[in-house]
């Protein structure tokens, strides 16, 4: 219930700041500074941010190149690794004792809860940002000028983009084509690095408590003073077996929490379901060493964890073979390259390709259902 209540005002705050959006765009003359506003959907353009990309790659070209270089080698492993991946998640749903990893596209609220949104959207952004940026400085690395970069706000998710001038995209070697499409996922697959560096750098490797992630209302657990992203160090002094215990509760116990907002008792007087209210995911609280508090490092923990499954999934999945991935351009470039039946074989992979997604997407909600993670 507390998630259906959590679903609606979710779409009547989102209805309600696109109707917003979209009363500004009337009033306002935003189309004067390179805004452009639909329903869902707004893209701010900047001749600051293309000369900003432009005076980068210049500066560094021998740099951008030498990357650009190595995006080619890692993309074919990632389209690789791609298709390996899928056709083996693919075998582990066919194959009888075994299961797939779930794969479904992302939907606030109905396959992923709201409450991972602003951790998923910061980690998309930064994300799609460095994706097209990576385009745009390979692009004018290569003598290939930008038409136009800016930002896109769609739905609830923000990204950026650049739009390489298509004749001198068109002019350009095959190798200077690869080169522009591989560099995204390239430089994904470098954040994604660099996330896991930081995290294993800021955050001590043994927990030292459990994250509350969902703690219901009408739960005792609640009514005590416990909320939404609290830690509990320990219940009636041992840090072993949480998750355990807080499944298989008694009337009438009594339960000493030792908490990040201080020492918490909860009497489990109104016992439901053999709950508190307080249910999976049980997450493990990992000190950083910045010394912030609990409240902090909890909020950033998420935010590079979920940067790592973003940055990760971007780098892997964009190099898959199947328009409008970069993979499909990539594939065809090097096609070109050495046939004259590049567009034969385009329809070939991008059919093998959709197969995939499509297959795995379809087991997965048949073994698993359209879960909320």
């Amino acid at each position: 219930m507390d998630h259906i209540y959590e679903l609606l005002w979710f779409g009547v705050g989102l209805l309600l700041f696109w109707t917003l959006i979209l009363i500004l765009n009337v009033i306002l003359p935003l189309r004067r500074y390179g805004v452009e506003v639909k329903p869902f959907y707004l893209v701010y353009k900047s001749s600051k941010l293309t000369d900003l990309l432009g005076k980068a790659a210049y500066k560094r070209r021998m740099l951008w190149r030498s990357l650009s270089n190595l995006s080619v080698v890692f993309g074919v492993g990632l389209m690789a690794y791609a298709l390996y991946f899928l056709s083996d998640n693919l075998l582990r749903y066919i194959r009888p004792g075994t299961t797939g990893v779930s794969l479904l596209p992302v939907l606030p609220g109905i396959t992923i809860r709201l409450y991972w949104l602003p951790h998923l959207l910061l980690a998309a952004s930064i994300g799609l940002i460095v994706h097209e940026a990576a385009h745009g400085l390979a692009a004018m690395s290569e003598n290939i000028q930008l038409k136009s970069a800016g930002l896109i706000f769609a739905f609830v998710f923000l990204a950026g983009f650049v739009e390489p001038d298509e004749k001198e995209f068109e002019k350009a070697s095959s190798i200077s084509k690869v080169r522009v499409v591989s560099a995204g996922s390239f430089m994904n697959l470098v954040a994604f690095l660099v996330a896991v560096s930081i995290m294993l750098a800021t955050f001590i490797s043994t927990p030292s408590g459990i994250v509350v992630v969902n703690v219901s209302e009408n739960g005792c657990a609640y009514q005590a003073g416990l909320r939404r992203w609290d830690v509990i160090y320990s219940i009636n002094g041992t840090l072993n077996g949480i998750p355990h215990l807080l499944l298989n509760l008694t009337e009438g116990t009594t339960l000493v929490m030792d908490t990040s907002r201080g020492r918490i008792i909860v009497r489990v007087d109104n016992l439901h379901n053999r709950s508190i209210g307080i249910s999976p995911p049980y997450l493990f609280y990992y000190p950083s060493r910045l010394g912030v508090g609990p409240s902090i490092d909890v909020q950033l923990y998420l935010v590079l964890f979920w940067s790592e499954i973003v940055l990760s999934s971007l780098a892997v999945l964009n190099m898959l073979p199947l328009f409008p991935f970069d993979g499909d351009k990539f594939l065809f470039y090097v096609l070109n390259r050495f046939t004259l039946r590049g567009r034969e074989f385009r329809i070939i992979y991008n059919v093998l390709s959709l197969s995939l997604i499509v297959g795995n997407m379809v087991l997965s909600l048949l073994k698993h259902g359209p879960f909320l993670l």
